[in-house]
């Protein structure tokens, strides 16, 4: 007579018998057929509640905008805006991998060619409603601070830890990512430090 599983772990596992171990642990050997057992501990293993990954830390990007067409004052006043009209495909990508929370600094290019203030991704990737084709997306953006002092592209460019950003890189893409230390780093110079 066949006695009652007995469910103990077993810390040491082969990487040739590992499946066989692991059925003996989890059912006494009492089946007696290794498939029987795999079997078990498919069904047993789709049973157990999956396990909950960390969040994602936010992201961060910077997002460019000639100050004519659309200024940080503009979105300080629209509290938020769709970032719409984006027609590079890198930047697209980008924008695709945005999510609600992602931080964003806010470059005003051209005249003013400065970080002027610290904005919230409060929607991820939808469709460009202003776009021609299909495929093209847009994120929502909200202000959040004002840099005390803009942050000027000479700026940047003279500080030796951000010297390999894309902005300073490739200075005609729009929408780009930042490594954190590059974008506290930007948010320290705009606060006087």
């Amino acid at each position: 007579m066949k006695g009652k599983p007995e469910w103990k772990r077993e810390e040491k596992r082969s990487s040739v018998s590992g499946v066989k171990k692991e059925t003996q642990v989890l059912c006494g050997g009492f089946c007696g057929s290794a498939l029987a057992c795999r079997a078990a501990i498919r069904k047993i293993t789709r049973t157990m509640p999956a396990k909950k990954s960390a969040p994602k830390p936010a992201a961060h990007w910077l997002v460019k905008s000639e100050p004519n067409s659309y200024a940080w004052a503009d979105l300080v006043s629209d509290g938020r805006t769709a970032w719409t009209g984006v027609r590079n495909y890198a930047a697209r990508l980008h924008l695709s991998a945005m999510r609600p929370g992602d931080h964003v600094l806010f470059y005003e290019s051209v005249t003013t060619k400065a970080v002027m203030g610290v904005a919230e991704i409060t929607r991820a990737a939808f469709p460009d409603t202003t776009a021609e084709e299909a495929g093209w997306v847009a994120v929502e953006l909200r202000a959040v601070q004002t840099l005390r002092t803009p942050v000027a592209l000479a700026q940047i460019k003279s500080e030796p830890t951000l010297a390999n950003i894309m902005l300073v890189r490739q200075g005609r893409l729009s929408v780009m990512p930042l490594a954190p230390a590059e974008f506290a780093r930007m948010v320290a110079l705009g606060d006087g430090e």
